[in-house]
């Protein structure tokens, strides 16, 4: 091992290789060492997470919780600082586009899985993984950043080494790289060459060193992580599968475009995600965007057009939710349902799949529509069940998909057939037994996952009352929201315009800049705190049932979305949302709540599930 001092001479640096590439060689070397440097601040980046730092939630799913306020704050302040960074730093017209385009990327990154940790509940290793995470989208743009504001300048000569960045302030790094060698020589960063002691020949050698394994200084986490990618540590290829196995976490699967791939018929690959040891799954993740459900015009030339049949579809599916637990409905989304053509040309020609008639989340009808022993059986189990629900709709380890609406009554009956759970005296006959077991089958395996464990029948209750009415329409509002979202996240990935990636972009830029986390970041912008899951502090007028200034905000948004779709914006859809609620104004919100009624129909052969007003609670 032979440390470069001052007079060791260093060829010079090729200023034609991609930022991307560059400053990521400086990743860990920059990293401050001394309690005077401004990133001591911000030490949190590097600490890991324990039991202790999630706060579990009180529900029937044990097991899963929310990372705990002061962590998240924490997360916060380190967000904060580099937003400011890079603000000044996008606004700097000298800097190159692609350099402006990385730094984009990466923040919106971080901010989608800041939003993930304050919203969605889930399991201690997620948790783990998306703070893993979280820190390392920071401490690469806080290299990006420090890379460009004094290491470039320093190796071009633009300016001297500011003392705050001296070489007793940084880490600096080990390697066996000779231009990564080069380039921290040049920048004035220590680094520490490592050689073999047979290429010497008449150098001095004072001492041979072993290096030690890493296991003498890291500690290596309870649950282990995912082995992502098997190869040299300089292959561009490992950060390509660090990035992609990281968006497995971050971002929200389609549950309607879901599907594993058995072991066997997977051939091994150096840069294959795969899952935690003690997952249960038998395979890989397979994420990929079927394009079998995109709608192709030019596919269609010729094909038979599929007549459906109405009589198949409910027709109190084309009309608003009513009922004593029906929240009120949203003027502007109250006539998209009845405003949907079934015989539309798009609904003619496109064969939905069978999926396409499920439901991620129960149907709110199959509660409001039921007498009032029903919707008091279905709103407990619903209440009681809601946390496992959200649970295996986000868990990085779940096999859910949609279910028929008959098996989510079973599942919402469950109480009525299975008392206080399989082991229960009540539980006697084979049916109950039977339905408990398909109720298990229909959560997935997720439950068996990570150390989280359900209990699916809520206790007895001789409370006489109807269920209380407030609660249940909050109930009901969550559930259209829940598939609301999901069914937006599900026609968006069936309608949208591919992408192609410019050749000229790198593929170290392509790992993170992929086309459907960027969709989904749009997806998620159309709602509050970024988040499929509507969360517990979200306000009565956060949603599309707001006031004027938050609605437009999320109605320009979900017009931006719709643009990149396949199916054209009618005109209406392109008006101005005004600073006011105008009339324009509000022709153009029904315009779009229409558009997409119709649109989902077109795809899917039923009618969607939209948004209502929050409840407001009466005291």
């Amino acid at each position: 091992m032979v440390a470069l001092g001052s007079t060791t001479t260093a060829v010079s640096h090729s200023t034609t290789k991609k930022h991307t590439v560059i400053f990521r060689s400086f990743h860990g070397g920059l990293l401050a060492s001394r309690t005077d440097h401004p990133y001591r601040d911000y030490i949190y980046m590097w600490d890991n997470i324990t039991s202790n730092d999630i706060e579990w939630a009180a529900s029937s799913v044990q097991g899963i919780g929310l990372l705990r306020r002061p962590w998240r704050g924490r997360l916060s302040r380190a967000f904060n600082y580099i937003d400011g960074r890079c603000g000044n730093m996008l606004a700097d017209q000298k800097k190159s586009s692609d350099y402006h385009d990385l730094l984009r990327i990466l923040r919106s990154r971080l901010q989608a899985v800041l939003d993930r940790l304050g919203h969605v509940t889930t399991d201690t290793f997620t948790i783990q993984v998306l703070v893993a995470t979280a820190q390392r989208f920071w401490l690469e743009i806080v290299a990006a950043l420090d890379y460009m504001d004094w290491v470039k300048p320093v190796m071009d000569g633009i300016k001297s080494l500011h003392p705050a960045h001296r070489a007793e302030h940084r880490i600096g790094t080990f390697t066996w790289d000779v231009g990564v060698t080069q380039l921290f020589f040049k920048a004035q960063i220590p680094v520490f060459f490592i050689r073999p002691w047979e290429s010497f020949a008449n150098q001095v050698i004072l001492r041979v060193i072993e290096p030690s394994p890493p296991g003498t200084c890291i500690t290596h986490p309870a649950h282990p992580f995912p082995i992502v990618f098997d190869g040299p540590p300089s292959d561009p290829k490992k950060y390509v599968a660090q990035h992609r196995c990281l968006c497995l976490f971050q971002g929200y699967r389609d549950p309607f475009n879901f599907h594993t791939v058995p072991s066997s018929a997977v051939a091994p690959s150096s840069t294959s995600t795969m899952l935690p040891q003690n997952s249960s799954r038998t395979g890989p993740i397979c994420l990929d965007r079927d394009v079998s459900h995109r709608l192709d015009y030019s596919s269609q030339v010729g094909r038979p057009k599929h007549k459906k049949n109405a009589n198949n579809i409910s027709r109190d599916k084309f009309s608003d939710l009513h009922g004593d637990y029906a929240p009120l409905a949203i003027s502007a989304w109250s006539e998209a349902l009845s405003s949907i053509n079934e015989e539309s040309e798009r609904a003619q020609t496109l064969s939905p799949d069978l999926v396409a008639t499920a439901y991620m989340f129960p149907d709110p009808r199959i509660i409001t529509n039921v007498n009032a022993v029903r919707q008091k059986a279905y709103l407990r189990q619903l209440d009681h069940s809601f946390d496992a629900l959200k649970y295996r709709a986000t868990a990085m380890g779940s096999e859910a998909s949609p279910l028929r609406p008959q098996q989510w009554r079973d599942l919402l009956a469950l109480a009525l057939k299975c008392a206080d759970g399989p082991s229960s005296s009540k539980l006697k006959s084979s049916s109950s037994i039977k339905s408990f077991k398909a109720a298990e089958d229909m959560l997935g395996s997720c439950m068996r996952d990570q150390g989280v464990v359900v209990q699916l029948v809520p206790p007895p209750s001789s409370d006489d009352h109807p269920f209380d009415v407030h609660r249940g329409r909050q109930l009901i509002w969550e559930l259209c929201e829940l598939n609301f979202r999901y069914e937006l996240l599900a026609l968006d990935n069936r309608a949208a315009r591919d992408w192609e990636m410019p050749l000229a972009v790198s593929a170290t830029m392509s790992a993170i800049n992929d086309f459907a986390s960027d969709r989904q970041n749009m997806i998620l912008a159309v709602f509050p705190g970024g988040s499929l899951i509507p969360s517990a502090g979200e306000g009565v007028g956060d949603g599309f049932g707001g006031e004027w200034v938050t609605r437009r905000e999320r109605l320009r948004n979900l017009q931006e979305l719709m643009r990149g779709w396949v199916v054209p914006l009618p005109g209406a859809c392109h008006g101005l949302l005004g600073m006011t609620e105008s009339e324009g104004s509000l022709k153009v919100e029904k315009a779009l709540a229409a558009h997409y009624a119709q649109t989902f129909f077109d795809f899917f052969g039923r009618p969607p599930i939209l948004p209502c007003r929050k409840p407001v609670y009466d005291h």
